[in-house]
């Protein structure tokens, strides 16, 4: 090999090292300050830990520029002092605010700019692109990060699961508002049953000083039980007085006799009956000695008027049988 065709291929050796080497670093976020124009921006932070000049810079997400110095500030001050270079296209907020991120498994730290929260007013109070804009940085740790994170995505859990659970709770509330309905219409139930049993004397219902209730409806009906179990008693002791039970025996034979002797003479006067008027018939024919004395008026007249009274005897004691019968007086004929 020829010593031109060894250099040939040491060069291109060379060009092909440093264009990995500038694949890489692009990759890593490491770009030359001569290829990043733009305009300077300075942060004070308390300490620049896992930054250096290569670290990005972010607004929103969006990476926008990098550090192109960190410097210590001179005494009395505190802190660390950083100029980052911004690209011109891009304006800044100067009410954004400033965060040093550090991611919390790999790659380095870099400067974050966030316009969360602000209002129209506020995005337009644009910062100065003369190298003068200044912000104060401060450092959120990786847990720090997460856990916002975390507690972002919890409300949004939260908030979703609010959500789901509005028209459950609604019905609950409904619920709960009927059952306190309920609640207090079992309380004028209880009131009225109170009411209903509570102690109260019937001369006052009667004097009109309270109305009647359960109480005084069984004061009334033990009283009228007691008028009741005394109206019995008093009808054993007359059933079991013997006295009085062979005194209405006798006066049940007695009355049987004078039946039976009322019977008698009914039956009695039923014939003469029969046989007046079998004489009453033959005399207006004519016939025998009575047919002859007709012609007496006064005879005539005397003897209708005793028919007449005999009939009105007969049944005066035909209604005295019956009544005694309807009163339960055994007779018998």
């Amino acid at each position: 090999m020829s010593e031109r065709t060894r250099n040939i291929i040491v060069g291109l050796t060379v060009i092909l090292g440093l264009s990995g080497v500038g694949m890489l670093m692009l990759l890593f976020g490491f770009i030359p300050h001569i290829l990043t124009p733009g305009y300077n921006v300075r942060v004070q932070i308390s300490q620049a830990t896992g930054l250096n000049t290569s670290s990005r810079v972010k607004l929103d997400g969006v990476d926008i520029g990098q550090i192109s110095r960190i410097e210590l500030q001179k005494h009395p001050a505190r802190g660390v002092m950083l100029t980052l270079v911004i690209d011109r296209n891009i304006q800044l907020s100067q009410q954004a605010s400033c965060t040093v991120e550090s991611p919390l498994l790999g790659g380095g730290a870099v400067i974050a700019f966030s316009t969360l929260g602000l209002s129209d007013e506020q995005m337009a109070d644009w910062a100065s692109t003369d190298g003068s804009a200044m912000y104060a940085g401060k450092r959120s740790s990786p847990i720090a990060g997460v856990a916002q994170n975390l507690q972002s995505t919890m409300e949004q859990a939260v908030a979703g699961f609010r959500q789901d659970l509005k028209r459950p709770i609604d019905s609950f509330v409904k619920l709960e508002e009927d059952f306190h309905q309920l609640q207090k219409a079992w309380e004028q139930v209880g009131h009225n049953i109170a009411a209903l049993t509570e102690p109260r004397q019937s001369a006052d219902v009667d004097a009109g000083k309270a109305p009647g209730n359960l109480a005084t409806i069984m004061q009334r009906a033990d009283a009228r039980l007691g008028e009741i179990q005394k109206t019995i008693q008093q009808i054993n002791d007359l059933v079991g007085d013997e006295q009085l039970r062979g005194d209405i025996k006798q006066s049940a034979a007695n009355v049987s006799k004078l039946s039976g002797k009322f019977v008698e003479v009914a039956d009695n006067l039923s014939v003469t009956i029969e046989s007046l008027r079998k004489t009453s018939d033959q005399a207006r024919e004519g016939q025998g000695s009575l047919g002859k004395l007709i012609k007496d008026p006064a005879l005539y007249d005397n003897l209708n008027d005793a028919v007449l009274r005999i009939g009105q005897a007969a049944d005066e004691i035909k209604l005295l049988i019956e009544k005694w019968k309807a009163e339960g007086v055994s007779v018998k004929f």
